[in-house]
């Protein structure tokens, strides 16, 4: 079981328990999503990056997360076309650059707005879920705040830095502790400051505690 497989799995659970987090933006209006997936960024071999959505996050275990990840990810490098973002990818590699803009477009419209499955192009609804996580810390990174790429429709991305040995307070003295840090976006036009308030307290909740989740 891997730390990245913990955040994934409470971030999940946390959007499920605030529903404005759940959210997306199609035909100019805010609609809920039916579930909750997370997007996984994979690094191929620093060739560039590419990823994979777990779906139903929430009804997972932290194990099954792991284990998923650890597959998918293992076939992505190997270039498996049967990987969705592998086939769109490939697809667009081969369109000239004068008409890329309107393919991405066409593929975002297609994807999100109605919700168009087209396998042979690797394209799917909603292909990159709820929420996105990478990590950074895998790059030698301490922190990051990355944006929310508009064609992804995602509420969330969080950026997992390098975990380090560092001072931290506990029961009123200073000591040693391994501490991560983890940066984050959110669409505000999704959610305001009370909702992002909620979401930070139960992600955290269920980082700290993960065997408090059912099923974990």
């Amino acid at each position: 079981m891997t730390f990245l497989a913990l955040v994934v799995r409470a971030l999940g659970r946390a959007i499920a328990e605030v529903p404005e987090a759940a959210t997306m933006i199609r035909h100019g209006r805010i609609y809920p999503r039916e579930t909750v997936d997370v997007f996984v960024h994979v690094d191929r071999g620093g060739r560039d990056l590419a990823g994979l959505k777990l779906e139903a996050v929430p009804a997972l275990s932290a194990v099954e997360i792991t284990t998923r990840i650890a597959r998918r990810a293992a076939s992505i490098r190997d270039g498996d076309p049967s990987e969705p973002l592998l086939r769109s990818t490939s697809v667009t590699d081969r369109i000239p650059g004068w008409l890329l803009p309107f393919a991405i477009f066409l593929q975002d419209l297609l994807a999100h707005d109605f919700r168009v499955a087209l396998p042979w192009l690797g394209i799917q609804p909603d292909p990159f879920g709820v929420a996105m996580v990478t990590n950074v810390g895998s790059q030698g990174l301490d922190l990051a705040f990355p944006p929310i790429p508009p064609i992804c429709r995602c509420s969330i991305v969080l950026a997992l830095g390098r975990i380090e040995d560092r001072p931290w307070h506990v029961d009123g003295k200073v000591v040693i502790r391994p501490v991560v840090r983890i940066g984050v976006a959110l669409d505000h036009r999704l959610m305001d400051g009370a909702h992002a308030a909620r979401l930070a307290r139960r992600f955290r909740h269920h980082l700290e505690h993960p065997a408090d989740i059912p099923g974990s």
